[in-house]
């Protein structure tokens, strides 16, 4: 996620709503998972890595990544499950 920095704000403030941005993200992940591919999920790891790169005439710009694990169970229909077309063996 790629945040463009005023250098009129404070830039602690400016870290925080993109962290902020990031952890509803994160937040949201195992929600749609359930929706639409999973019966279950929960999120077991967070981590966020935060960088200010200075693009010049561009200026500041606020670089974030993140890793998000979860441990989710799939519809049998996604895992292979009974709603799959079974293989006839000869």
């Amino acid at each position: 996620m790629n945040f463009p920095l005023a250098r009129s704000e404070d830039t602690e403030q400016q870290q925080k709503a993109a962290l902020q941005s990031f952890y509803r993200v994160a937040g949201n992940s195992c929600a749609l998972l359930t929706d639409s591919i999973a019966t279950s999920c929960a999120i077991t790891h967070v981590s966020t890595n935060v960088n200010v790169t200075n693009r010049g005439s561009h200026g500041l710009q606020l670089m974030l990544s993140g890793d998000i694990r979860m441990q989710v169970t799939f519809k049998p229909s996604i895992s292979g499950g009974s709603n799959m077309p079974s293989v006839q063996k000869p």
